[in-house]
């Protein structure tokens, strides 16, 4: 489950080179670029081409995982209103409302399991 949350989320950028994106201190979750090597040179940023973004999240890690979910893909919205680009999933196909809820009642039966697990 964890590789498929991993794999959810992507933006496709067709015309923005100027991204900028950094969440200090322990992540809520990541944001690479779909190009090797997947990471910004904040130094060339300005002139770098960016033609899409992988966002995802990694479990465990601080926080419920369902909330870090949800901002993840309010923030997946927002980048792509903003940018004019469009979500896709893991295959290149549109991102689905459908999806979107398999995923997380797979993070929500993921949270229950470490609660469990936790004995709570």
């Amino acid at each position: 489950m964890c590789d498929e949350v991993s794999k959810a989320i992507h933006i496709d950028l067709p015309r923005r080179t100027d991204i900028f994106l950094n969440q200090p201190g322990d992540p809520l979750f990541s944001v690479a670029r779909l190009t090797e090597p997947g990471t910004f040179d904040l130094t060339k940023l300005a002139e770098t081409e960016v033609p899409g973004l992988s966002i995802f999240l990694t479990l465990p890690g601080s926080g419920d995982p369902v909330e870090r979910f949800d901002q993840m893909m309010e923030t997946a919205r927002a980048l792509a209103r903003e940018l004019e680009s469009e979500i896709l999933d893991e295959k290149g196909s549109s991102w689905s409302v459908q999806r979107e809820r398999y995923l997380r009642e797979e993070i929500i039966e993921y949270r229950h399991q470490m609660e469990r697990d936790a004995g709570i």
